[in-house]
């Protein structure tokens, strides 16, 4: 650590004497700089510096020479104080008043005055001022040269240093070492959290908008993560270069921020991975062990992340080649992969779930499946993979009403279970799966299946294909017409397909509404005093956009 103020006055070597300032707080912070100087002012002063001169542009007290007369003129015009002065030694008290008002607010610590250069002793009336405006004062002997002050500071400054670089380096392997987990990130979080002994978390802006929670350290830490995660964000927003803003600092409610960006370095302008928010307790100077820790944190991350992706992702396709072999039939096949793909094969009988429903659902699910699976974190048994555009699930039998009552709470999301007897007969089970699935749907609705409307029926994939296809004549035409002829269309099918009934639902004469079903009839080659053609235009109007 860099000396303090107290330390290098208690240096036996230098036998330096304290004339002001025993006990108060600027004795106990660490010196930045040590500042010789004859150079009359502050201009050139830095919080954290100790400031050293022995006077040689400062006039002798109470002595009325043309010389010290001339020097004490300069010294005053130099401070911003009037030459002209009927009193001398006032002027030479307001003199010293001025300069040490002047280091006070430039946040100098200390004063050291050397002496036997010039003066034989310490002007009383600095003295005073180091009295009134607190500043601590200290005198340096004949025998003391300033050289050896400043080289008790530097070689502080030098130690410390070295060991902040020496921690920083030992940090850093230990940060490098967390990338061996299976779990990284949480990993990497948590070795950071231990070394800056504050709170950490892994934040990712890209999933929500209010930041989702990757790894964290401290769960009182959640808040104030996604708050400084949101910064970050919206501060690249703002810029034009987005991809150079790495880092910010910050400082509320006594506590010290560092937030990193965690993005490719081969990617600049993609989207980052997330960033890393420290914190830890406001110090009286800035932690760089703190900050290059965070920073460094980011660094390992950016760099490993992409490998971990590109592996992630190869490991996905192979969990959706074994689960369709699993549905194919091909079970022999899939499980000799299976110990490859996952680290525990439940036994028979097993239990099939179908999980179904929004992209970032089933998203969500899968990075759950795959972090659980990943740390060991589960006591259960199991596969996984996607297969036909749905989540699969393999488990115990035993484990089918836990696993129930955990799918019972989730939004946004279909399931279906169906149990099998061995791994050879599971491709049986998938279809049944899917039906459970739909049926357990329609339970949910309060339905039955008599309640089910016919474009239920219809693979929507295919049928929304079919709608757009169907009415795309319909679109190209002007957007005047094309409006008129789809909202009579929709009447007529709103009405059973009883023109007199769709006429008075438009206020048009039947004439016209059967003129307008001819030229839609013409247009998409249906024919709508068939039956059939009329369930066609049916189904597809349930599932054209801007349906009834």
């Amino acid at each position: 650590m860099a000396i303090t103020v107290e330390e290098l006055l208690a240096d036996s070597s230098l036998n330096l004497t304290l004339i002001h300032g025993a006990g108060r707080g600027a004795l106990d912070h660490r010196i930045v700089w040590c500042h010789p100087t004859e150079v009359l002012g502050a201009a050139w002063s830095e919080p954290g510096e100790i400031l050293i001169t022995c006077g040689m542009n400062i006039p002798f007290e109470h002595d009325d020479s043309s010389e010290e007369r001339l020097l004490l003129r300069k010294a005053l015009k130099a401070f911003g104080l009037s030459p002209r002065h009927n009193d001398a030694d006032k002027s030479y008290q307001d003199m010293w008043d001025c300069y040490i008002s002047q280091l006070s607010q430039a946040g100098v610590l200390a004063f050291g005055f050397g002496l036997g250069i010039k003066h034989p002793s310490t002007p009383k009336a600095l003295i005073e001022a180091a009295k009134k405006n607190d500043m601590v004062l200290f005198e340096i002997p004949l025998n003391t040269p300033f050289a050896s002050v400043s080289k008790a500071v530097s070689q502080s400054l030098t130690n410390e240093n070295d060991n902040l670089t020496r921690r920083t380096y030992a940090a850093q392997r230990n940060v490098i070492h967390a990338l061996s987990s299976p779990m990284p990130i949480g990993s990497v979080i948590d070795t950071v959290s231990s070394l800056i002994n504050g709170c950490v978390a892994f934040v990712d802006t890209s999933s929500s908008a209010e930041g989702e929670i990757i790894a964290i350290s401290h769960k009182d830490f959640e808040s104030p993560a996604r708050a400084w995660a949101l910064k970050m964000a919206r501060k690249r927003e703002r810029s034009t270069e987005p991809w150079r803003i790495k880092t910010i600092f910050g400082l509320e409610n006594d506590r010290d921020y560092c937030v990193c960006v965690v993005q490719n370095p081969q990617l600049l302008k993609q989207p980052p991975f997330g960033v890393i928010v420290a914190s830890i307790p406001q110090l009286e100077e800035s932690d760089m062990f703190f900050r290059s820790i965070a920073m460094s944190a980011a660094d390992v991350l950016a760099v490993t992340l992409p490998r971990i992706t590109v592996n992630d992702e190869h490991m996905r396709q192979l969990r959706s080649i074994a689960m369709a072999g699993l549905a194919q039939g091909q079970s022999h096949l899939a499980l000799l992969m299976a110990h490859e793909l996952w680290s525990m094969i439940p036994s028979p009988p097993l239990v099939l779930i179908c999980l179904d429903g929004e992209k970032s659902a089933l998203e969500h699910h899968y990075a759950m499946l795959s972090a659980a699976e990943k740390g060991g974190k589960t006591k259960s048994n199991f596969v996984f993979g996607e297969y036909g555009g749905r989540l699969w699930v393999v488990a115990a039998e035993d484990d089918r009403d836990m696993l129930a009552r955990m799918l019972d709470g989730e939004k946004n999301l279909k399931y279906g279970m169906m149990s099998s007897s061995a791994w050879e007969s599971l491709d049986e089970s998938f279809p049944e799966a899917i039906q459970d699935m739909n049926m357990r749907k329609i339970r949910q609705d309060g339905r039955s299946v008599v309640d089910m409307s016919p474009h239920e029926l219809v693979l929507p994939q295919l049928a929304s294909a079919y709608a757009f296809e169907l009415f795309r004549p319909l679109q190209e035409l002007p957007a005047d017409e094309s409006e008129l002829l789809m909202k009579t269309i929709r009447a007529v099918v709103s009405c059973s397909f009883n023109v007199g009934l769709s006429a008075r639902r438009l206020d048009v004469h039947r004439h016209t509404i059967e003129n307008r079903i001819a030229k839609v009839e013409q247009l998409i080659g249906l024919d709508l005093s068939l039956e059939s053609d009329r369930v066609k235009i049916y189904i597809a109007l349930a599932f054209i956009r801007n349906a009834m």
